[in-house]
């Protein structure tokens, strides 16, 4: 089997995830604190294609739905596509998340896989179940601002 060769991406690139319904989200990369590690933010902004998603959003909360620290292999291998870069940043590195831990060596931040980030995206815009996961506040304490939970999500029976 042919090895996946990775590409190259910078702090602050702009990405896109394809959510299953062949729709795209916005993400940035904020920073690599660590070597296999990145954290991210992720926006409510959507499109159908590619081209189509807005970059008008990066500078303020507003549009801003999570901040975590994921692993790096979706945006190694491509899954993510790099759509741009901006120097623009929606929050002050003081607000990075686990940026708390930095001085301690990280230890004590939490490192989710990169598909957590997609399952996110994918219940945020009521694609899949918000309560998916056995602790059922899982995507809530994951928002960036509780005020930013949809109205209209989905919710597995009990």
């Amino acid at each position: 089997m042919a090895r996946r060769k990775k590409i190259e991406w910078n702090d602050g690139d702009l990405f896109a995830i394809i959510l299953s319904d062949s729709s795209f989200v916005l993400g940035q990369v904020l920073d690599t604190p660590r070597p296999n590690q990145v954290r991210v933010a992720l926006f409510n902004e959507r499109a159908d294609k590619i081209e189509l998603l807005s970059k008008n959003y990066l500078n303020s909360t507003e549009h801003l739905i999570t901040a975590i620290m994921v692993t790096r292999e979706q945006l190694d291998y491509g899954v993510w596509k790099i759509i741009g870069n901006s120097t623009s940043r929606p929050i002050p590195v003081s607000l990075y998340p686990n940026e708390e831990f930095r001085n301690n060596e990280w230890i004590g931040s939490t490192t989710h896989d990169a598909s957590i980030l997609e399952s996110f995206a994918e219940a945020y815009f009521a694609l899949d179940y918000w309560n998916m996961f056995f602790d059922p506040e899982y995507f809530n304490k994951m928002l960036y601002n509780s005020a930013k939970k949809p109205n209209k999500l989905i919710y597995k029976e009990k």
